[in-house]
């Protein structure tokens, strides 16, 4: 779905040394990454990080990690599974996962009847988990949960709805069990980081969607609250 104001929910995809518990929601307990002297982030996401690559790779330089940031504004999990599978393949000490929020966004759809809403929803965890396996042997993994507040164009028969609000709080429950079942998985609560910055901050640094980032301030927010939880989770 194209944005106004562009940024796209983004996959990184860098060799990162993943999250921390420094943020509201927080996981807790590190991750071991392995012995390797200089750790490697990749962050898989969509337009919510592709406008913080800059801030991202800076960010994660400044903690001598080295970083790719692969985020494709619009793109949902399922077509990312290729490219998923090959960063697992190139066995970086963390993977970020900023994703879901084009595959929750997309299911309140009036194109739909509720039945075939319901199986997209399940299609959609089902791909979310089929990319956790794919990510199996990557020793950290970190997975942002999506926001629940965000819907727009609801109702409109020509392009559908985005409507996050009523399926972003499954989809995160569903995250938070997947983080109980995987060892190497930690899931980072981006959705309450959000909001304990409060309203106002939110309307001064968001789109008019309240989807994206659309300040500096916003995206260098966004990058340190990644790449801290990156080192305090995957101890990188």
């Amino acid at each position: 779905m194209q944005r106004t104001r562009g940024v796209v929910v983004i996959v990184f995809v860098a060799a990162l040394a993943v999250v921390s518990g420094c943020t509201p929601g927080a996981p807790s307990g590190p991750i071991d990454p392995g012995p390797v002297s200089r750790k490697s982030v990749v962050v898989v996401g969509d337009s919510i990080t592709w406008g913080a690559s800059p801030q991202l790779t800076a960010a994660f330089n400044a903690r001598n990690l080295v970083s790719s940031i692969n985020s494709t504004p619009g793109t949902e999990v399922y077509q990312r599974r290729d490219e998923i599978r090959n960063v697992a393949a190139l066995r970086p000490n963390v993977v970020v996962m900023s994703m879901g929020s084009n595959d929750m966004g997309s299911v309140e759809n009036p194109f739909r009847s509720p039945q075939d809403q319901l199986n997209w929803y399940n299609w959609s965890l089902a791909n979310m988990r089929g990319a956790l396996d794919d990510l199996a042997a990557v020793p950290c993994v970190i997975w942002l949960t999506i926001n629940d507040w965000t819907a727009f164009d609801v109702g409109n028969p020509v392009t559908g709805q985005y409507d996050l609000i009523t399926w972003a709080p499954h989809y995160n429950n569903a995250l938070r069990s997947e983080d109980a079942a995987r060892a190497n998985l930690r899931v980072l609560d981006f959705n309450a980081a959000v909001r304990a910055q409060g309203l106002f901050w939110m309307a001064d640094n968001m789109d008019n969607i309240v989807l994206h980032f659309d300040t500096p301030t916003g995206n260098q927010w966004l990058a340190n609250f990644i790449a801290a939880n990156v080192s305090s989770i995957c101890g990188v």
